[in-house]
């Protein structure tokens, strides 16, 4: 069991059907949900204006989901990286749990490019 994790949210903006979100909750004390808005995948040629709006809209409705269950959404514009240095100045971080994505090129670069910064980090 882990002390404090985080929940990584990409593109899967529920609290319901979610195995990341069951996964975070069966092996930790603590989740902290996490969207993280990244630069460099809303600057893609496959972002638009229109995925923006509806994240934007996805997260205030899961905000008000979690906060009527006495949690809350931490939303962090910056790559993950700067994210999870944000965080951890608040708290040590155990594990992250998230889906994994079928998208586009980037952001499968940028998954394989965080899984190496976390084996860095152990």
């Amino acid at each position: 069991m882990y002390k404090n994790v985080i929940w990584w949210i990409k593109r899967d903006l529920r609290l319901k059907d979610n195995s990341a979100l069951t996964e975070s909750v069966r092996h930790a004390t603590q989740v902290i949900p996490l969207l993280v808005l990244e630069p460099s995948i809303m600057n893609s040629p496959d972002y638009s204006g229109f995925h923006f709006e509806a994240i934007r809209d996805a997260a205030r409705a899961l905000r008000e989901q979690l906060q009527a269950r006495g949690s809350n959404l931490w939303v962090f514009i910056g790559e993950f990286e700067e994210a999870l240095t944000e965080v951890e100045r608040y708290t040590a971080i155990d594990a992250i749990f998230s889906h994994e994505e079928t998208g586009s090129s980037f952001t499968y670069s940028r998954d394989k490019r965080v899984a190496r910064y976390l084996a860095t980090r152990g």
